[in-house]
């Protein structure tokens, strides 16, 4: 089989095989990709922090007593 015309173009076949193969590789090199996982997502509540355990009693805030 002839690859090339007697002019040094390439034949039918030759272009066709070549994209043939070339598509082939695309696909191969895509499938190949690691696929990325979606992140989970994570649901958060604000807290107020406790204070610290150095912090002396009365220098907390007291609760207010209704009369």
């Amino acid at each position: 089989m002839r690859l090339l015309t007697e002019n040094g173009k390439p034949t039918k076949a030759l272009t066709i095989a070549l994209s043939l193969h070339l598509i082939f590789l695309l696909c191969a090199g895509f499938l190949a990709l690691p696929k990325k996982e979606k992140p989970e997502e994570y649901l958060f509540e604000m807290v107020s922090a406790p204070p610290p355990m150095d912090t002396p009693q009365q220098d907390l805030p007291q609760p207010v007593e209704e009369p």
